[in-house]
């Protein structure tokens, strides 16, 4: 036995209060880790989930907004329409109409119709390679045909060829007849371009 301040104390009963209290402060902090355990996990499962729909959305959104924009780029695509003219293109234009054409396809992809314009414009690329950019054919003199029996010519104000509709998942093919004026006397000059499809 053990005395305290004038009290017998057995020792077991010392031990067993005190196993008591350990076991006691052990199964406190047993079960406030459990909840804390819970708690964080919760926590972090649901930032998770927070972080993972976020992304999701911005990426869909992304997604979309690219589609949005880029649709109407992406849904006609053209083949051929690539123009070089030179002195042996200079010819009267009842030759012109008999003369070699330049093909033209044009395809819609998507579901609905699109309204479309052909342009004729300068090929900077081939114009800056080939260094012939103050030897060119004035717009004006070049002539052409898109249906083999009228004849029309370009001019600097507006290069506009054709203004039409395209259908849903339809495509439309071109023969185009270009050559240049037979009152053209520049045998020097010559003419690099292409035919530009547009959406509007």
């Amino acid at each position: 036995m053990a005395r305290i301040h004038g009290v017998k104390v057995k020792k077991d009963v010392i031990l067993k209060n005190s196993s008591s209290n350990i076991s006691h402060s052990i199964k406190k902090i047993k079960e406030n880790e459990r909840k804390y355990t819970i708690i964080l996990v919760s926590f972090f499962f649901l930032l998770f989930c927070f972080i993972g729909y976020f992304t999701l959305r911005v990426n869909s959104d992304v997604v979309l907004d690219y589609y949005q924009l880029n649709n109407l780029d992406s849904s006609i695509k053209t083949t051929g329409g690539i123009v070089t003219l030179t002195s042996n293109h200079i010819m009267s234009d009842q030759e012109g109409l008999q003369s070699d054409t330049v093909p033209l396809t044009i395809e819609n992809h998507l579901d609905c119709s699109l309204h479309y314009r052909i342009v004729f414009v300068e090929d900077d690329y081939m114009i800056d390679k080939c260094g012939c950019r103050g030897h060119l054919f004035d717009i004006s003199s070049i002539h052409y045909s898109l249906d083999g029996v009228h004849v029309k010519s370009l001019n600097s104000d507006s290069r506009i060829v054709l203004e039409d509709t395209l259908e849903q998942s339809s495509l439309k093919n071109f023969q185009i007849h270009v050559w240049i004026d037979e009152n053209v006397s520049s045998s020097e000059s010559h003419y690099h371009g292409h035919f530009k499809v547009e959406t509007f």
